[in-house]
């Protein structure tokens, strides 16, 4: 079987000789395909072929054309039909695979594993090249990344952290672990972002720094941001799990603050499974950070040459990226732009198709302001009740596109309970919890099956 270049995406498979006028491997073949038009041409000489390849594709729903035998040689094509691509292509994660990672990982696997070793500085470079900053940290996670972030600014009992409530629960999680307080503010109801006027009412002379997430790869405010910050005298680490390749204003999301931390998780545009980076401005504040990051010690600049011993600093941890991961996530990072691309592709459908609904009051698409350079991580749209929302997603399901909510707000979560908070105390992350609906946006999805999702939306309205 060899797969042709070209817009067809046509597989051969050549048929002659064999003693069963179709194999069952190459029919399984045609049942595995995938892709928008994807084709299998089955070349044969056994006249049978025709009747046996009709049935085949009657019960998996697949598409037959047959050319007339030219000297007794019979050419069928099985097509993948758009209605079943849009089933096969909306499930709601699925990652980018380049064609060299396999290669780039087995040549990683006859190396020496060691960390920070060849690949890591390979894609730090690659990374920094694109952030603009030298100074960054591959961690195991982006948790680990926030609990790394946390532990070099020197949080400390009795501090005060102030976080968006609509927010995974990393943040906090690293404030708490540090005997600190995660404060909880609103977001702002048109963007799901930290709102600056609910943070600003949330500053006490307890606080210390904030925590702001770019919720969907869509920038917070950070002009507003930090201003606050720098009156109050307030340190800021970006959140910026969702955001490699998005900006404010140009710049990469992660590095307007202190710090910023980045997630390379598996539901991310950029994986290599489980990682994350750290990505600090400071250089006193770096410094830390490294020793912290492996151990308390000084070895990350005995690696570099700088030291001729590395002795222990301080209380540390391990949060290094292991070199396979960092294989990986080089690999991905390579194809950075062209992974957005088609993201966004994906997202300007999706955008375009809906908007007759929200002329019509039905529902509301996502909002990126003017400021903000958008990544394609995420496309949700807002309904105007719990219950349009949750029968929607049910329909959608049913239908094999895999629409799914979002966070329970931190607040109005059991542990937010337990520190204090009231579930109706933040409204904007509670009707974000009620009436968000995340769509299916990624690779391996097109515009054309992310504009005939949008018309089946269209349709549930319209019984």
């Amino acid at each position: 079987m060899e797969r042709k270049e070209g817009a067809d995406k046509m597989l051969e498979l050549d048929c002659l000789g064999d003693m069963c006028p179709v194999p069952v491997m190459k029919l399984q073949e045609c049942a595995r395909m995938q892709k928008p038009g994807d084709s299998v041409k089955l070349i044969t000489d056994h006249s049978c072929t025709v009747e046996s390849v009709t049935g085949f594709c009657q019960k998996h729903q697949l598409l037959l054309s047959v050319v007339e035998p030219i000297n007794g040689v019979w050419e069928l094509t099985v097509t993948k039909p758009a209605e079943e691509m849009l089933t096969a292509s909306a499930a709601f994660y699925a990652r980018y695979r380049a064609e060299d990672e396999e290669a780039q990982m087995a040549q990683c696997l006859h190396g020496a594993l060691a960390s920070d070793g060849e690949f890591a500085n390979k894609a730090m470079r690659l990374y920094a090249s694109e952030v603009g900053c030298e100074q960054i940290l591959f961690t195991p996670s982006c948790s680990a990344a926030l609990e790394l972030g946390i532990k070099t600014l020197g949080v400390r009992a009795g501090d005060e952290v102030i976080m968006p409530s609509y927010n995974f629960p990393s943040a906090a999680n690293a404030v708490l672990a540090s005997g600190a307080v995660p404060v909880f503010c609103d977001v702002d109801a048109a963007t799901q972002n930290i709102s600056p006027e609910s943070l600003q009412a949330a500053i006490t002379p307890r606080t210390v720094g904030i925590v702001p997430v770019h919720y969907a790869g869509v920038a917070a405010d950070m002009k507003k941001l930090l201003h606050i910050a720098q009156k109050a005298k307030l340190w800021v680490m970006e959140d910026a799990a969702q955001c490699v390749g998005a900006t404010y204003q140009t710049q990469p999301l992660g590095t307007l603050g202190d710090m910023g931390a980045v997630s390379f998780h598996s539901t991310k545009n950029i994986t290599c499974g489980e990682g994350g980076a750290l990505l600090l401005r400071d250089e006193a504040l770096w410094q830390r950070a490294r020793v912290l990051r492996m151990h308390g010690t000084d070895r990350a600049l005995f690696l570099h040459g700088e030291r001729d011993r590395y002795t222990w600093q301080d209380a540390g941890g391990c949060a290094i990226l292991s070199e396979p991961c960092a294989c990986l996530l080089y690999s991905q990072l390579s194809h950075l732009s062209e992974i957005c691309a088609a993201r966004l592709c994906v997202a300007n459908a999706y955008h375009t198709a809906l908007r007759p609904l929200e002329e019509r009051g039905l529902l509301r698409r996502m909002h990126i302001p003017e400021y903000a350079g958008y990544n394609g991580h995420l496309y949700y749209i807002i309904l105007n009740s719990e219950e349009t929302r949750d029968a929607l997603m049910q329909a959608l399901c049913g239908m094999g596109i895999d629409a799914k909510t979002h966070y329970v707000p931190l607040h109005a979560s059991p542990l937010g309970a337990r520190l204090g908070y009231r579930e109706d105390s933040l409204p904007n992350s509670l009707a974000a919890y009620r009436t968000l609906l995340r769509l299916p946006i990624h690779t391996h999805i097109t515009a054309q099956a992310a504009t005939r999702i949008a018309e089946k939306i269209a349709a549930f309205f319209s019984v």
